[in-house]
């Protein structure tokens, strides 16, 4: 399973020379913690921006490439199409 990791505010993690993505404060507390766990379980992690492409709800990581995640964990929703992203989510389950 891929879990998409994403922010709609165009936060974007850093990587380190550990390979670890590293977040601000309330970012790591909220989502950033738990991506070792959902990779030890076995699942693929990506993390970048929330966009809509094709029809459906996607991250594009920091190198520009885009990923379609089964399971998808939002932060900071604060843009203008907030209340369209979260109708397009519910509706697609």
């Amino acid at each position: 399973m891929i879990i998409g990791v994403a922010s709609a505010d165009y936060l974007r993690a850093d990587r380190s020379p550990d390979g670890l993505e590293k977040w601000g404060g309330a970012g790591w507390a909220r989502l950033g913690q738990y991506i070792p766990y959902f990779r030890e379980a076995g699942h693929d992690v990506v993390v970048g921006t929330l966009w809509q492409r094709d029809g459906m709800l996607a991250v594009e990581q920091a190198d520009g490439r885009m990923e379609f995640p089964d399971v998808l964990i939002l932060q900071r929703i604060m843009h203008n199409n907030v209340d369209q992203s979260i109708k397009y989510g519910q509706e697609q389950g």
